[in-house]
Parts: structure tokens; C-alpha cells; sequence
């Protein structure tokens, strides 16, 4: 088809444009994607507000449009679309369909008249699809089997790049405390070292200047009471 048919995550501006505020992590297999919305933890501290997630579905410029439960389809000629959305809500504008989860999981599937037949029938297939999701925890399982086609999904949202900035810093600070400590400790013991080799040689020094001077105090250098004669002229 020609039609576009997209999800955005973030908020919409007024001009009716969305910055994406995080990307889904896909699975695809030949016609059938599973789409899986979960935000990085760093994703509050980069100032980027807004979780929810935007399908832009235009059921106008299609020739025919249907519901059935979670699903969407739309038929442009002989081409057909199916998106299961993971919360049913009203679309606004005629375009735009929210949901506001933290955890979403999306199903799409694209089919034609020549590989699914008549637009009933791709809808009648779809619809009997077997999915399955476990939003519980830290991480989000689905498997989808649809069309021939199996699909399964367990996505674990990681920290992000601000988290793991963080943990390289601290680990690079404590690195470099042990490192200081460590120093700073041999150079203290080299330190009282030469201190203790300083003192035993000064007092080294010391006994040997005082046996010295006990000597000099035992044989005294001139004997004051030995004649001593005249130089003859």
C-alpha cells in the first residue's frame, strides 16, 4: 500500500509532529513484526518528558476500515494492514490513537489479495492469532504466532547511557583511591624508614664520638710533668 501507518513515542507538539522520546525494540519475521515499547531508566534525567506512544493511523484515506478487539485493519485496493494495539483508545483528529503505558507491546502484519485472499479472510487469520504477554517485573515476554509465523520477545530495558556513565565514574574514583591509598602508604613506610635509618646512625655516630671522647679523657695528649729541654744554640 501507500498508506503510512506508524508509532511514535513522545509527546506531540502542537504542530502535530512527535519526536521520538525512546525506540521500541522489534522482532520481524517475513510479514509480521512484534514491537516492544519499554524507556531506558536514564531516560528522567535527560529531560525528555512523555512515555506514551502515538500510532498515526489515518482511517480516512483508507478504502475500508475495521475493528476487532485490540486490532485495527485498513484495506487500500488490494493491500491490507492489521495493527494490534496494545491499548484500544479513540483516536484523535480522526489520526492518532494513545497509549500511555510505561510497557507496551505492538503487533503488526501486512498481507495482500494474491497471499491471503479477501480482506475478511486476512482479518478472519489475523484475528486468530495466538498472543500472549507477561508485562510483570523488570523485563517484558510476548510471543506472537500468526500466519504461519512465530514470533517471541523477552527484553530486559537496560540502564542506559547516563547509569552507565555513572557506575564507569565511581568505579574510575574508587580505582583511584585505592590507588592513592596504596601509595601514599608504601611512601609512608619508606618515609619512617629512612627516619629509623637516620636516628640508628645518628646514634651510632654518637656512641662512637663518646668512645672516643673516653679515651681522649683516659690518655691524655701531653704529660705536663716530663722535662722537657731547651734547644741547644
Amino acid at each position: 500500500g501507500t498508506i503510512g501507518t506508524f508509532t511514535e513515542s513522545g509527546e506531540r507538539s502542537k504542530e502535530g509532529q512527535v519526536l521520538n522520546s525512546h525506540f521500541p525494540y522489534i522482532k520481524q519475521e517475513s510479514n509480521v513484526a512484534l514491537i516492544v515499547y519499554y524507556p531506558n531508566w536514564d531516560l528522567e534525567f535527560t529531560g525528555i518528558e512523555g512515555i506514551e506512544v502515538f500510532l498515526y493511523f489515518e482511517a480516512s484515506r483508507y478504502d475500508e476500515t475495521t475493528t476487532s478487539g485490540n486490532w485495527i485493519f485498513g484495506r487500500e485496493e488490494e493491500s491490507y494492514v492489521g495493527i494490534r494495539r496494545h491499548c484500544v483508545v479513540d483516536f484523535e483528529e480522526g489520526k492518532y490513537g494513545i497509549c500511555q503505558d510505561e510497557k507496551q507491546v505492538w503487533v503488526t502484519i501486512v498481507g495482500h489479495n494474491e497471499t491471503h485472499g479477501s480482506f475478511e479472510e486476512f482479518i478472519d487469520t489475523t484475528t486468530k492469532s495466538d498472543f500472549s504477554q507477561d508485562l510483570k517485573g523488570r523485563c517484558i515476554e510476548s510471543e506472537i504466532k500468526i500466519d504461519g509465523q512465530k514470533i517471541r520477545i523477552e527484553y530486559c530495558r537496560n540502564m542506559g547511557a547516563i547509569f552507565a556513565l555513572i557506575l564507569i565514574f565511581v568505579f574510575l574514583s574508587l580505582s583511584c583511591c585505592c590507588c592513592c591509598f596504596v601509595c601514599c602508604r608504601k611512601k609512608r613506610r619508606v618515609w619512617k624508614a629512612c627516619v629509623n635509618g637516620t636516628r640508628e646512625k645518628a646514634n651510632e655516630l654518637k656512641n662512637k664520638i663518646s668512645r672516643k671522647s673516653s679515651d681522649m679523657n683516659g690518655k691524655p695528649l701531653v704529660d705536663r710533668d716530663a722535662d722537657v729541654e731547651s734547644p741547644s744554640l
